[in-house]
């Protein structure tokens, strides 16, 4: 058996939920923290290889978006996109997080890229992952759920059709 089989016998990471915030999420490992953020219609156990790799070295913590996963649906009349920084700043001061290196794929490459604008002095590092910083270019069934005012609604009617 291989070291890296050895590794992931012992690989458990902890599931929990931001009581403030309502978001679930996995963390493993100790030392600076390493926040992933997943994509549209994703899920945190999508980060478990990447969380791996990092437990040994960092505390990683993955999220679930509100109505993905475990976690519950976003607020109705939030802005979807604003509302999920917010989410995302809100679980950071619960959790204690005070310098993170932040990752975000996709839809959560879009939400890193606003958290780190709205509060550079949180993030260490940013990777955007083919992450959707622009809205405007999506193609029009994906700008729905970008958008301030249908955009909750849109992501609730996608996930009960899904």
């Amino acid at each position: 058996m291989s070291t890296a089989d050895n590794a992931s016998e012992g690989f458990r990471p902890h599931t929990g939920n931001v009581a403030q915030t309502g978001l679930q999420y996995l963390s493993a490992g100790k030392g600076e923290p390493v926040v992933l953020l997943h994509g549209w219609g994703g899920f945190k156990e999508m980060w478990w290889g990447t969380m791996q790799a990092l437990s040994p070295y960092h505390r990683v913590i993955a999220f679930d978006w509100p109505g993905h996963g475990s976690s519950v649906a976003l607020e109705a009349g939030l802005p979807v996109l604003d509302g999920l920084a917010e989410l995302v700043l809100a679980s950071f001061a619960s959790l204690g997080l005070r310098r993170v290196t932040l990752v975000g794929h996709s839809l959560g490459g879009n939400v890193a890229a606003r958290v780190a604008l709205a509060r550079p002095d949180l993030i260490t590092r940013l990777a955007l992952i083919d992450a959707v910083v622009d809205p405007g270019h999506l193609p029009a069934t994906s700008w729905l759920f970008a958008h301030p005012r249908i955009g909750e609604r849109a992501l609730r009617v996608a996930r009960l059709i899904s």
